[in-house]
């Protein structure tokens, strides 16, 4: 082995928190241990108990996250930056960046009588009892022990200054706390490297695959990592001092040019938008094609600099066609409009979504792909995502069935799999069960966000109301969601409130409307509306959002019902109606046209 896990060198605590060698490098994630585990680290660090390994790799051309790359004697944290950050925000004040690139500061105070810390904010200022400044006392103990017993010479009893002299001793101490730190040798082979993170983050915050990427990356591919890093600083916009600025190489390669045109759009909203680790990881997933996602594998095939050397520029091609292939704006910008209607997705799902619409576009001519199928393969692909939640065979997470993909021939022979996995009663009984179930108020489960994205890709409007959208509401002010059946009429009537907020007593409308209909039951409204002549198609609405027309009337759990009958019959046409072909005929076959399904 070429790192000695058995024999780790071991450091005094001030030998690891004031060495000026020990640095993050840009591949980390920012800061995300709260004050909380922070004071926890230095209560156990007091205590004596000693604090996990710290793991460094002694390797050159790194950048990190100060801005510089690293040198011959630069000392890489790979693993143990929150420990390492939080202790030099306690004991040196040094400030640190939080993970959304706030820079940040924490100062402590230490009760010597209860041997106990605590964070100084706006809620908690120490009193004379206290040692006011942990950072203070780690520079110069001798000098705060003084002030300390100056400040509470009468006001303490004699065994309290007892107690205080031995606290304060033992806290002076923690500077000799042994830290156990292991060396990741420069020379150490990738499938060492990854062996050592996958063992030593089997708990706390994982180091992830796609950080393990971009490790190596900066190590064998550099501008590539940087462009990386740019592009997703571009598309997410941060702040902080530490923000990766590009340097003279990267100016002039083509990875440069291919993200240029991300700085003419400062200020644009993005339905996706990823991080350093998510381009890493989608990168890969690209290059790995359905397969599993293997790090040693791929690392040796694509980046390490071993082997033929016409296999190595062709497998560099790849990878960089790949990354191109990702920040290419008019890839990037037509992706963003076909998600940008997908209510809820989650940052995971937006990084499968992408690789298939790449994957789509890559094959387009062979399968007759235009730009309208493929948003419709991805709106199909969501809606089952969503769907498969209220399935027997449970919720379908695509990243584990990358071979299955493969196998089953692509997405519409994947769609055909776990499809064919769906109970037969899925649209008859356990459909319209999840829609009528209460739910908190709080709660957006995922058969509501089934019934919003079939209303975006009909095209609905919100519920009387002609001039908006539901989809131009999903992220408005203007949003509201309206109670078909009275909050407060149900409460009267003994109505559980989980019972009340069930999905198919729910209609999105907007806050102006809302307010209007107030406690009004729907036919009272429409009644009312129609006499001051300010509403004149109320069928069509009632027809557009599967509200049944004797809504008001009836009773409630009767509405319920009906309503929930209603809505997992559109939901069924909807569904069909793109996985009955992806053409135009297709589609208008189940009264759903071109422009309404993208």
């Amino acid at each position: 082995m070429d790192f000695n896990l058995f024999e780790p060198k071991v450091l005094k605590l001030h030998e690891v928190v004031e060495n000026p060698h020990f640095e993050i490098p840009t591949f980390q994630r920012g800061v995300v241990w709260t004050p909380k585990q922070m004071v926890t680290l230095i209560d156990s660090v007091y205590r004596g108990i000693p604090i996990n390994s710290l793991y460094i790799w002694n390797c050159e051309g790194i950048w990190t996250k100060d801005g510089t790359e690293s040198e011959a004697d630069t000392q890489l944290v790979i693993d143990g930056q929150q420990r390492l950050t939080a202790l030099k925000a306690m004991l040196l004040g040094e400030p640190y960046y939080d993970c959304n690139g706030r820079l940040q500061d924490i100062k402590v105070a230490f009760h010597p009588i209860e041997g106990r810390f605590r964070k100084v904010d706006n809620r908690f200022r120490p009193s004379d009892k206290y040692v006011p400044n942990l950072a203070r006392f780690y520079d110069d103990p001798e000098a705060e022990i003084e002030a300390y017993d100056k400040r509470n010479e009468r006001k303490l009893t004699a065994e309290e200054k007892e107690t205080v002299a031995a606290n304060l001793k033992s806290l002076q101490a923690i500077k000799t706390l042994p830290v156990a730190v292991y060396q990741i040798s420069n020379t150490a082979t990738l499938e060492q490297v990854y062996l050592c993170f996958e063992r030593t983050n089997t708990a706390g915050t994982k180091v992830s695959k796609a950080d393990l990427c971009m490790a190596w990356l900066e190590v064998y591919r550099p501008l590539l990592a940087e462009g990386i890093t740019l592009f997703s600083q571009g598309i997410q916009p941060q702040k902080g001092d530490n923000i990766r600025k590009p340097s003279s190489e990267f100016r002039s390669s083509k990875f440069a040019k291919a993200i240029r045109w991300i700085k003419w759009e400062d200020g644009r909203g993005y339905a996706y938008q990823p991080k350093v680790g998510h381009v890493a990881g989608l990168l890969f997933n690209i290059l790995q094609d359905g397969k599993r996602f293997n790090l040693g594998t791929i690392a040796r095939q694509l980046l390490s600099d071993t082997g033929n050397a016409s296999s190595q520029n062709e497998n560099q091609a790849r990878v960089d066609s790949a990354f191109l292939e990702i920040v290419n704006k008019e890839n990037f910008n037509r992706f963003n409009q076909i998600i940008g209607q997908f209510p809820g997705i989650n940052s995971t799902d937006k990084g499968y979504a992408y690789w298939l619409f790449l994957r789509c576009r890559r094959e387009s001519s062979q399968k007759g792909y235009t730009g309208e199928k493929i948003a419709r393969l991805l709106q199909r692909w969501y809606l089952l995502q969503l769907l498969s939640s209220i399935s027997a065979a449970g919720p379908v997470a695509f990243g584990r069935y990358l071979p299955e993909f493969a196998q089953a021939g692509g997405l519409e022979g994947y769609f055909r799999t776990f499809e064919a996995g769906l109970p037969e009663n899925s649209w008859t009984e356990r459909l319209p069960n999840e829609l009528r179930k209460g739910v908190a108020k709080t709660t957006i489960p995922k058969v509501a966000r089934v019934w919003e994205m079939v209303q975006i890709l009909e095209g609905r409007k919100a519920l009387f109301d002609d001039a908006v959208l539901i989809e131009r509401l999903q992220s408005s002010h203007l949003r509201s969601v309206h109670h078909l059946y009275p909050q407060d009429l149900l409460k009267k009537e003994g109505v559980p409130e989980s019972q009340i907020n069930a999905i198919a007593n729910r209609a999105i409308t907007t806050r102006e409307v809302n307010s209007r209909i107030g406690n009004k039951t729907v036919d009272l409204f429409i009644e009312d509306a129609e006499e001051r002549g300010v509403l004149w198609n109320a069928q069509e609405h009632l027809d557009a959002h599967c509200i049944p027309n004797s809504a008001g009337t009836m009773p409630y759990e009767e509405f319920l019902a009906e309503r929930a009958r209603l809505m997992a019959a559109r939901i069924q046409k909807v569904y069909e109606a793109l996985k009955l072909s992806t053409s135009a005929e297709g589609a208008a076959a189940h009264g759903i046209t071109e422009k309404e399904t993208t």
